[in-house]
């Protein structure tokens, strides 16, 4: 992860801060300012872009509220925000974080969710635009960035921000403070969890094989009854040997059981079925005879309806010549009614050709080709005549615009002459009042120079007067330094004098004795209690700390009006100098031009009042000049526009007038109205005579269409009605022989009403089929009957036989019923028996694993002879290796090979992480020292090189976190200035390697020896601002 961008808006002293990180992408770079400027605050903002969560989220002892500036107003809803752009793995990131005030009063009691509304985005950005998938609620955004970043925010400002103050924790801390963390750092709490599930599955796996035990026990007791005991799997399997041995013992007696009840039931069966055979036989037998005689009498007229039935086929032809008849008879009806409307068609055909007639009579009156020559004669008139309407009002516009033109020529010309001549006399004036203005510029330029020297003179004086109010200032705050000093040691005294008392209170101290805290006799026992006493003494230490306080911050504040006062005093004197030589100059100046100092002031003064309005008339001369030049040009300009234009309306006025004189002969003395009005009459008549013609010619092809029809209809009825008369007479012929060849004793009507019973013999012909069908059937049967005649049987009591049958059935399903009990016990035995074959042998399987996993958990609970659990086992791997890239890496160079971090190996045994403590070999004496002992600055370089080393472990152990920049705040004052420059040179060497490394410090020597550098510096109200610099 490397920061690209941050902007941010009202957070701490920062009203507006943008920062591009990019020109120390793979450098080193510091931060430096005044104390509270807000240098710290830009790694805050890193912190709270990337990890804000809620409303407690705080930044080492500080809230996020208390980052909001002050000057922020909370009631104009003034918003504070954070932008970050970052990348990482190859991709660019932007997460933003905003907080609005609501409309609610300022309330700081109040929760910080009532009082501000915040907005969150987190997205992958590609040429300044959102791409992929966008993040916009709190929780996600945060959870996005710990995923892609793979740390937390106390891993970030562990490995990633070294903050002030918790600088050298990790160095001093002891193993029970490592170990929290390291816990920290390294996540080891999911190693923790593997064991604790591991203990679980233990835990399930012992349960199960429990309950597998049991299961086996009631499996055995399904078979060999409940009063089997918990026994072993091989004491079960022999229970089940013998179940199963006796089960088929008892299978085999009922199987002959059944076997001989079987027999029994057959013989019976049979002797029963054969009497039942005979008796159903010869009741069948009887009611088919039965039958046949009924159905025989049911149909008495049976041959006539047959001998009729054999008529009417032959008469079938007949039949077909009937209907045709009625076919010939309905067709002689329509051919009546085509003739009546035959009638009625000629008659409209000679109604529409009287019509025709008459039209074509009226229409020969008048003739087309005229009547469109003389519309064109009228047409060609009147556009002439409007042709001559519009030339004449042309020609009068023209020459009115004529007109126009050569009054605008004189007006223009006019206005010409006057103006060359107010050019010249203003080229007069200003020649004359150019000459009386260059006297006049000197004295301006000594009079400028004097007003510069008395700006000078008061600046002196307002240093002067700033020096002398910080030397007051200085006086007083001495004069407090000396109060407080005063007061402090009489509050010493005091609390000096409490403890005593305390102490004798207690019994520590007799009387007539010295005091164990002030050595004084003590003369007198106090009368008030130890614990008021205590209560005393520690509100008489509390004030005297504050006074303490005081007085140091007194004493910077005595620092800095000293420094202040010894600017203002080297200004003063820069500003003297400066006065002296400018007044130097214009001495001399004037002297050579023999001008006095006070005369020229008096001549400025006799001047000024008529030069500058002499100026002012130089200047308004040449303006009015400009403009005056200006017009000229622009009525040169008109006057050339407008004799072009007279020029063209010239020519256009000729052409008009010679195409007009044209006109007026060739149309004479006819006006447009009359013209119109005969143009109108013409058109009207030409319009009456197209619309008859078309009507005629309509006319002429309905009659000639009708008639065409009307013939072929007339040809289509006298074919039609020769056709049906020979029908007719063909039919009638026909019908009459039919008569003849099979009745010729009935007459012609009773032979035609026979014919029309032709269509119904198919009931006649059904019903006979029926008949003849059921009387083949019955005697089919009688026929079947008296060839299967069975055997005569007697039996002489059938009802005990099948008492006997319904016994021994009875008998037989008991028994089988008990055989099929028998054999669903033995497969029952069986089946389970297999299972507790297999639960056998997943038993001994568990037994294994579940040992294996017993020992497992044992040497990851620390139960074994190492005694160390498996999470105290990875947190000393990980800060073994700590140790070991810190030695080879940094700390090597730090100390110039003089130092080398060693683990304690008299703490390293035992469950508990003691094996996490430091000592430090110090090479030049070959001896052990402990890390407490340490200088500060030895203790600086070691923290800082233990830090660099679990940056890099943390990065190697983790595979998604890379970690390409590193910011340490302040540590770097307690160095000398050898090992300050060699801690430089290790960071520099990582800044080359790839790595951004950002610094906040204070000492010089980090200002002159690091080349980029961004300054924050303060601008009063609380507010702050960055400058990059470089060296």
């Amino acid at each position: 992860m490397k920061p690209i961008r941050l902007e941010a808006r009202n957070i701490g002293p920062h009203a507006q801060l943008d920062l591009d990180f990019r020109d120390y992408a793979d450098s080193l770079f510091l931060i430096s300012g005044d104390t509270g400027s807000g240098k710290t605050t830009i790694f805050d903002l890193l912190v709270t872009a990337l990890y804000y969560n809620n409303a407690q989220f705080k930044i080492g002892d500080k809230r996020f509220i208390d980052l909001r500036s002050e000057f922020a107003s909370f009631s104009a809803k003034e918003p504070s925000s954070v932008i970050l752009d970052f990348s990482h793995r190859g991709k660019t990131y932007r997460v933003e974080r905003s907080w609005t005030p609501k409309r609610v009063a300022w309330d700081p009691e109040r929760p910080f969710n009532s009082l501000f509304r915040d907005q969150h985005l987190f997205s992958e950005i590609a040429d300044g635009q959102l791409v992929g998938p966008s993040y916009t609620k709190i929780g996600e955004v945060t959870q996005a960035i710990e995923d892609l970043l793979h740390l937390n925010k106390d891993q970030f400002q562990r490995i990633l921000l070294l903050p002030q103050h918790n600088f050298k924790r990790f160095l001093l801390a002891n193993s029970k403070e490592k170990e929290e963390i390291l816990q920290t750092l390294f996540d080891v709490d999911s190693y923790q969890f593997l064991m604790e599930q591991l203990k679980e599955k233990r835990k399930q796996d012992r349960q199960q094989m429990e309950a597998r035990d049991l299961e086996m026990v009631l499996l055995a007791r399904s078979v060999v009854g409940e009063d089997l005991a918990l026994l072993g799997s091989a004491q079960i399997q022999e229970a089940m040997a013998e179940a199963l041995q006796t089960f088929e013992q008892e299978k085999k007696q009922g199987e002959r059981k059944v076997l001989n009840l079987e027999v029994k039931v057959q013989e019976v069966a049979e002797k029963l079925a054969a009497w039942k055979q005979r008796q159903d036989w010869e009741q069948a037998l009887a009611r088919t005879q039965a039958e046949f005689k009924q159905v025989k009498t049911a149909y008495p007229t049976y041959e006539a309806d047959k001998a009729h039935l054999a008529l009417l086929d032959n008469l079938e032809g007949g039949q077909i010549l009937l209907d045709r008849q009625q076919q010939l008879d309905q067709q002689e009806a329509a051919l009546s009614r085509r003739a009546t409307q035959l009638e009625q068609d000629q008659q409209e055909l000679e109604a529409l050709n009287q019509t025709y007639v008459m039209e074509q009579a009226g229409l020969g009156k008048e003739d087309e080709e005229e009547l469109r020559r003389q519309i064109a004669e009228l047409e060609g008139a009147y556009q002439k005549l409007l042709d001559r309407q519009q030339l004449s009002q042309l020609l009068a516009s023209k020459q009115d615009e004529l007109g126009q033109l050569k009054n605008q020529q004189l007006q223009e010309q006019r206005e010409l002459e006057a103006n060359q001549e107010a050019v010249a006399e203003l080229e007069t004036r200003l020649l004359s009042l150019s000459q009386k203005t260059v006297s006049w510029n000197q004295l301006v330029d000594y009079q400028q120079r004097h007003h510069q020297l008395l700006q000078q003179d008061q600046k002196i004086k307002d240093q002067e007067a700033q020096l002398t109010q910080l030397q007051s200032q200085l006086e007083e705050v001495q004069a407090q330094i000396e109060a407080l000093s005063q007061s402090s040691d009489d509050q010493g005294f005091q609390e000096q004098r409490l403890a005593s008392a305390v102490n004798l209170v207690r019994g520590h101290t007799q009387l007539n004795e010295p005091c164990l805290v002030c050595h004084n006799q003590v003369t007198e026992l106090p009368q008030t209690s130890a614990s008021g006493m205590e209560a005393d003494y520690v509100q008489a230490e509390l004030a005297y700390y504050e006074q303490k306080a005081q007085l140091a911050h007194l004493g910077e504040t005595q620092t800095k009006l000293e420094q202040q006062s010894t600017q203002v005093l080297s200004q003063l004197e820069e500003l003297q100098l400066v006065y002296q030589t400018t007044l130097s100059d214009l001495a001399a100046d004037l002297e050579t031009n023999q001008i006095d100092l006070t005369g020229l002031v008096q001549a400025l003064q006799a001047y000024q009042t008529s030069l500058e309005s002499q100026l002012k008339q130089v200047e308004n001369l040449r303006q009015e000049k400009e403009i005056a030049l200006l017009r000229q040009n622009q009525r040169l300009l008109n006057l050339q526009e407008i004799n072009l234009r007279m020029d063209h309306t010239g020519q256009q006025i000729q052409e008009s007038s010679r195409a007009l004189e044209k006109l007026e002969m060739q149309v004479g003395s006819q006006t447009i109205q009359e013209v119109e009005v005969a143009l109108k009459n013409e058109q009207e008549r030409l319009k009456q005579y197209q619309t008859a013609k078309a009507r005629l010619a309509q006319l002429e092809l309905q009659l000639t269409a009708q008639r065409q029809a009307f013939e072929t209809r007339q040809e289509q009825y006298a074919e039609t009605l020769q056709s049906h008369q020979e029908a007719q007479a063909k039919n009638r012929s026909a019908l009459l022989q039919l008569q003849e060849d099979f009745l010729p004793q009935v007459e012609l009507a009773a032979f035609l009403d026979i014919l029309q019973e032709v269509p119904l013999r198919g009931q006649l012909r059904q019903k006979i089929t029926q008949f003849e069908s059921r009387l083949q059937e019955i005697q089919h049967e009688l026929n079947r009957l008296q060839s299967q005649e069975p055997p005569s049987l007697s039996l002489d009591n059938p009802q005990e036989q099948e008492a006997l049958l319904a016994q021994l059935q009875s008998d037989l399903d008991l028994e089988k019923e008990a055989l099929i009990l028998i054999v669903d016990r033995i497969e029952h035995a069986l089946r389970v028996e297999q299972q507790l074959i297999a639960l056998t042998e997943n038993q001994l399987e568990s037994q294994l694993l579940y040992e294996q996993l017993d020992q497992l958990v044992q040497v990851l609970a620390g139960q074994t002879e190492g005694r160390l659990d498996i999470k105290g086992y990875v947190l000393q791997h990980f800060f073994n290796q700590i140790v070991e890239v810190a030695n080879d890496r940094y700390y090597q160079d730090f100390s110039q090979g003089r130092y080398q971090f060693v683990l304690n190996a008299q703490k390293t045994s035992g469950r508990s992480l003691s094996g996490l403590e430091l000592d430090v070999l110090d090479q030049e004496v070959g001896q052990l020292r402990p890390v407490s002992t340490l200088s500060g600055g030895e203790s600086f370089l070691a923290s800082m090189a233990l830090a660099l080393a679990t940056s890099d472990v943390i990065q190697e152990s983790k595979g998604g976190v890379e970690l390409e920049a590193l910011f340490i705040d302040e540590g770097f004052g307690s160095l000398d200035q050898e090992t300050l420059l060699v801690a430089l040179d290790v960071l520099e060497s990582l800044g080359r390697s790839g790595r951004m490394i950002g610094l906040i410090s204070h000492v010089e020597v980090m200002k002159q020896g690091i080349s980029k550098q961004i300054l924050v510096e303060k601008r009063g109200s609380g507010r702050s601002s960055l400058k990059q610099v470089s060296l």
